[in-house]
């Protein structure tokens, strides 16, 4: 079984985890978004789910909230699958 997930609930999942994780490490928006080195904006857009980060800015995220990438993916993935049905999809060789 695939899940076909939509590229808008991948982008407001991780804007959640984002969120999350910046909350717990204390940091208001705009201090976490100087700490990242990108504008409030663009903070504000990959929050709010409007867009995705880079691989680059992934990574800074990861950092400055002292995270793994990977925790931020698996978290974001896993609601993500959460909100997406499943559908059966055939494979042909």
């Amino acid at each position: 079984m695939l899940i076909d997930i939509d590229s808008d609930i991948v982008k407001s999942a991780f804007g959640e985890v984002v969120t999350k994780y910046r909350l717990e490490a204390g940091f208001r928006q705009r201090a976490f978004s100087r700490e990242v080195g990108i504008s409030n904006s663009h903070m504000r857009a990959i929050e709010s789910g409007s867009v995705s980060p880079t691989l680059v800015t992934l990574f800074k995220v990861a950092n400055a909230l002292n995270v793994q990438p990977s925790v931020l993916v698996q978290e974001a993935y896993e609601i993500a699958v959460a909100q997406t049905p499943a559908t059966d999809v055939e494979h042909t060789s």
